[in-house]
């Protein structure tokens, strides 16, 4: 996989217009992880498959009460 195969979300650091993205021995991190078999790379769940934050207070909640 290249590099710029590579789906990094951008989140803004508090209140600063700078963003956090990965530096070049993080991306070399990655792409040896994903040739070495010993090793596992996953990735996040695209937006619309992730959990909101009702979703997990309802399960916390649903776990408290089963």
């Amino acid at each position: 996989m290249a590099r710029d195969d590579y789906n990094v979300n951008e989140y803004p650091q508090d209140n600063d217009s700078e963003n956090i993205r990965l530096d070049d021995d993080d991306l070399a991190i990655l792409d040896d992880a994903e040739n070495d078999s010993n090793k596992v790379v996953t990735k996040p769940p695209a937006k619309p498959f992730q959990l909101g934050y009702i979703s997990v207070f309802c399960i916390i909640i649903n776990k408290m009460i089963g």
